[in-house]
């Protein structure tokens, strides 16, 4: 309650009246999606520069501002070549996504973004630069001929330690 003096000309009355005062502890309407907990975002490449095709990864942490680890965070990295890739953090915060790198040689960006849950509120998004290089095409096909070679080596050694009409 609360009492307000006020007077009229000589006379002096005194007018009490009851008020009831709401504070709203937790600003978020009953049943949104309201979080509360303010994270920070960090992710790096697991290299700058990759050739065409080959994957990468992109690694970092999600953490709240007093340092915390945030588990099982939705981790979401958006290339600018193309779908998106999804991952998760564990329970320590951290984080790796593998992404292939684009058929065509040139500079690319990816978007790496936490977009918060029922607890945990957004992070600021981090942006990666990565640069692909066109595949050398004459060295994968001098790798799968060395490697083709040895098979071919092994089966015959392997053919010829075998006893004549009967199982090695």
């Amino acid at each position: 309650t609360a009492t307000i003096p006020t007077s009229v000309g000589s006379v002096s009355h005194s007018v009490t009246l009851p008020i009831t005062i709401t504070q709203n502890i937790n600003p978020c309407p009953s049943g949104a999606n309201c979080p509360t907990i303010a994270t920070i975002l960090t992710a790096e490449l697991s290299q700058t520069e990759v050739s065409a095709y080959f994957p990468f990864q992109v690694t970092g942490t999600l953490e709240t501002t007093g340092g915390g680890p945030v588990p099982a965070g939705a981790i979401y990295v958006q290339p600018t070549w193309g779908s998106g890739v999804t991952g998760a953090t564990g329970n320590n915060g951290k984080f790796s996504i593998t992404v292939f790198a684009p058929a065509n040689a040139g500079t690319y960006d990816l978007h790496v973004s936490f977009p918060g849950d029922s607890q945990y509120s957004a992070s600021e998004p981090v942006t990666l630069r990565i640069t692909v290089r066109q595949v050398d095409w004459l060295t994968i096909i001098i790798i799968v001929a060395v490697i083709v070679v040895a098979i071919i080596i092994a089966l015959g050694y392997a053919m010829s330690r075998r006893k004549p009409g009967g199982m090695p």
